[in-house]
């Protein structure tokens, strides 16, 4: 399955993600935001979040009209049902926006109805980075491609993000990260896992896990790890369902095959999402 559009159109594409990027980071200069709490998770939003989401929706209905809508913050009509539909998350790492700390970003990826992913742009908000991949093209950060390299479990840096409503997955999770901590260089929670995948396919982690993710926070970054030469699957390294379950596992393919070989298949129960 290809791409629905040229390779030209994509700059118009990024340029409506960098709109948004640029909102975003004018008002985290100005501190001009309020926080609100969602009452389903206890996640945090802001006026930004929603504004940004409106920002990147209206731009790309204005070049894609017949395509559908699955966003966070549900500021249009969700739509997987058409042959391509968005998956936005305007604001990807909201807790460190509202507490001033400069890792955030947007995410927009294209898929088609039956789930493939075509298409993926991550920009990195404060750093101006953009990441960006199309199925079958490669992976690109601004102007430089992509290529994974072959780092072991050993020598890598991992990255991963903590639990923030749902702690019935704590135990496990903790056994997970005893021994990553005992089996890389070291672990990172940076609070944006569409950057930490971009990070990922940049080589600076070899690795990333978590639990419990929305496929907004994904969709963008997994393709770009894909078009660079890496893995994405779920902790039982199905390289499908990470999009239903929630649950992920990424690396290079070497320090992804190890993640598995020396941590996780010395604990083989794994559960299962229950949104």
């Amino acid at each position: 399955m290809k791409v629905p559009f040229q390779e030209d159109a994509y700059k118009d594409i990024i340029e409506v993600g960098q709109k948004a990027a640029s909102f975003i980071r004018q008002h985290f200069q100005k501190k001009d935001f309020e926080e609100e709490t969602k009452a389903h998770d206890n996640s945090l939003v802001s006026y930004v979040d929603r504004q940004a989401e409106q920002i990147i929706t209206r731009g790309l209905a204005e070049l894609y009209p017949d395509y559908g809508f699955i966003t966070e913050e549900n500021t249009i009509r969700q739509d997987d049902q058409r042959d391509y539909y968005w998956i936005i998350d305007p604001l990807d790492g909201t807790t460190n926006f509202l507490h001033g700390l400069e890792i955030f970003s947007v995410s927009i990826a294209l898929s088609n109805r039956s789930g493939t992913l075509l298409w993926g742009l991550v920009i990195d908000v404060m750093n101006e980075d953009v990441y960006h991949a199309a199925k079958g093209q490669g992976a690109w950060k601004n102007d430089q491609r992509l290529i994974q390299g072959d780092s072991s479990l050993k020598m890598s840096l991992l990255s991963t993000g903590f639990p923030y409503y749902r702690f019935d997955k704590k135990t496990i999770y903790l056994t997970h990260l005893e021994g990553f901590m005992a089996s890389c260089r070291g672990l990172r929670r940076c609070g944006s896992a569409a950057l930490d995948l971009c990070h990922v396919a940049a080589g600076i982690y070899g690795g990333f896990f978590e639990y419990d993710l929305h496929l907004w926070d994904i969709a963008a970054g997994a393709l770009i790890i894909r078009e660079s030469g890496g893995v994405v699957t779920d902790f039982e390294q199905d390289h499908e369902n990470w999009k239903l379950a929630g649950h992920v596992v990424a690396g290079n393919p070497r320090c992804h095959q190890e993640m598995f070989d020396q941590v996780i298949k010395r604990n083989p129960t794994q559960p299962k999402r229950t949104s």
